[in-house]
């Protein structure tokens, strides 16, 4: 009976350094709806010191969330990635490194980079990200969690951030957006506690429902006239006043 006592308190201690489930990081149903409850949310925007057993947990998650795309994709030194359909370019899927400056290149396997995809998901030791020229859009949950980043500047050319692309990214500060980002999908900056200010470029579009819930110290938002804004896009932003709409 010790024995199996034994055993079943291992299985437990195991099982709870492993990360939340792939259903953290499985692909979004687009037919889906999603809803959240402020009461629910909470975002501790206190980063603290990160000590050296938390770093090496973080590591030992991050080499597990890794195996969720090893076996069906291609690796690159620190990246996994997958070709698209014209074989000429591929989607970054999964950063296997562990530094704090991460550096995404312009090619992976001989094909050029053209979309993040989960990149950086629950990366949390990753400061800044250089992004490469080529990248054309960036996908679900690139930097989801991502609680160290403090700044990202995205190239020119991107025209589409994805779904929970920056949430939970609760020491984002300062985000640099390209004047061809034409869309802003849903939840994109959900839980985002220290932005204050953002600015659109003058081809952006849409900005997509709850884009913007619970950035808490969110003061200023620019955008172009005749943007679509989803009606709950900035929901629970309590330093919003109005939004500032310009001539494009």
């Amino acid at each position: 009976m010790k024995r199996i006592l034994s055993l079943l308190l291992v299985f437990i201690l195991f099982m709870s350094v492993l990360p939340s489930s792939a259903e953290d990081y499985e692909e979004f149903d687009d037919d889906a709806e999603y809803e959240f409850d402020d009461g629910d949310m909470e975002f501790d925007d206190d980063l603290g010191e990160t000590t050296e057993e938390e770093f090496e947990k973080s590591k030992e998650n991050m080499s597990a969330l890794s195996g969720y795309h090893d076996l069906d994709f291609l690796e690159d030194g620190d990246y996994v990635y997958q070709p698209m359909e014209d074989n000429e370019s591929c989607q970054a899927m999964r950063y296997k490194g562990f530094d704090e400056d991460a550096e995404v290149p312009e090619k992976l396997g001989g094909m050029t980079v053209k979309s993040l995809y989960q990149t950086f998901s629950d990366c949390t030791m990753v400061e800044t990200v250089d992004l490469p020229e080529t990248l054309e859009s960036i996908e679900n949950m690139a930097f989801w969690k991502c609680i160290s980043l403090t700044r990202i500047e995205i190239p020119e050319g991107v025209t589409k951030i994805g779904r929970c692309s920056f949430g939970g990214c609760i020491g984002l500060s300062e985000i640099v957006l390209p004047e061809s980002l034409e869309m802003v999908d849903e939840l994109v900056f959900i839980g985002c506690v220290e932005l204050k200010e953002i600015t659109f470029g003058k081809n952006l579009k849409s900005i997509g429902t709850q884009a913007f819930h619970s950035c808490s110290q969110l003061e200023k938002v620019r955008v172009p006239k005749g943007t679509e804004i989803a009606e709950d896009a900035f929901e629970n932003c309590p330093a919003l006043g109005e939004i500032e709409y310009y001539d494009p």
